[in-house]
């Protein structure tokens, strides 16, 4: 199954002053078009991938923190999804799936499109769980859990953002 999908930002990269004024906003504008692929591979195991590529992107307000104006457009980070159904809700009550994904650096961290900067290649690991309730009308409550886990390669020692790990 193939999928297109756009979608639009407004103000994506801002920096504050500590009263809250606008300091700089290097990227004012960004549309993106995700080029989305998946299959599944038996009834409970599935496979996908996505490729956004900004169509457009433009720069806004400067700064001297900010030293680049990001080019117009680009490929950001490919992303490929598993997804594992551990419980099947099909007619209804709880669905459990181990959901985890995987993202490569295409994207260029220096026009914000990407995790990677020009002195390290981040590699992005989220493990999650969806959870779902599924009522007996087809209504539906779902929740994830995981973690984002980052592997930098080629790392300097000011590498500090690739040692992190966060929870959503």
């Amino acid at each position: 199954m193939a999928h297109l999908l756009f979608d639009f930002g407004y103000r994506l990269v801002y920096l504050l002053q500590v009263d809250g004024s606008l300091l700089a906003s290097p990227v004012e504008t960004m549309t993106t078009a995700h080029l989305m692929g998946g299959v599944g591979l038996t009834r409970f195991w599935a496979l996908s991938l996505d490729l956004p590529v900004v169509l457009y992107q433009s720069g806004g307000q400067a700064s001297s923190l900010v030293s680049n104006t990001p080019s117009a457009f680009g490929v950001g980070d490919l992303r490929l999804v598993t997804k594992l159904r551990l419980r099947d809700n099909a007619r209804g009550g709880l669905g459990l799936a181990f959901a985890p994904q995987a993202t490569f650096p295409t994207g260029s961290g220096e026009d914000f499109r990407g995790s990677s900067l020009s002195d390290r290649r981040v590699f992005l690991l989220e493990p999650r769980f969806a959870l779902d309730y599924r009522f007996a009308r087809g209504a539906f409550v779902a929740a994830n859990l995981g973690f984002e886990a980052r592997l930098c390669s080629g790392v300097t020692e000011s590498a500090g953002a690739c040692d992190q790990v966060g929870f959503r």
